[in-house]
């Protein structure tokens, strides 16, 4: 069944309109990504026994939003939950359409550990960390 998939998904790919589409989105960079897709699910076994339709419709949104889907990469994922695959923005890929929309001064991602927030201002946008504060490894 899981090989099935992979054929009919390798079809949506093959298929001219559907190239179309990817490259109207992605330029250049759309035979890189269709291959990216088939590279992804032949490598994950949940992914192959998902519907082929629901990782087609996943990868559009995806290269809609230009976010490579390597989960490893931590910008977007396609996963699977049970037979159908949805699209997840991961948090990289938020920084990433953050950063794209021109909208914030200033991002900043990073692990605060137990301890080491000090001050803390919403309104204003402030906050005052110490690492030396650390008062354990909890996140």
């Amino acid at each position: 069944m899981a090989n099935s998939n992979i054929v009919a998904l390798r079809g949506y790919f093959n298929n001219e309109a559907c190239m179309k589409n990817l490259q109207a989105m992605l330029g250049q960079k759309a035979q890189g990504f269709a291959t990216s897709v088939l590279s992804l699910v032949n490598n994950n076994s949940l992914l192959q026994n998902a519907d082929p339709a629901s990782i087609y419709s996943s990868a559009m949104v995806s290269a809609s939003v230009d976010l490579p889907i390597q989960p490893s990469l931590g910008f977007a994922a396609i996963v699977p939950y049970g037979r159908v695959a949805q699209f997840q923005i991961m948090t990289r890929g938020l920084i990433q359409l953050a950063i794209r929309s021109g909208q914030y001064e200033r991002i900043t991602n990073a692990v605060v550990h137990k301890g080491e927030l000090v001050k803390c201002d919403p309104f204003r946008d402030e906050y005052e960390f110490d690492a030396t504060k650390r008062e354990s490894d909890d996140v």
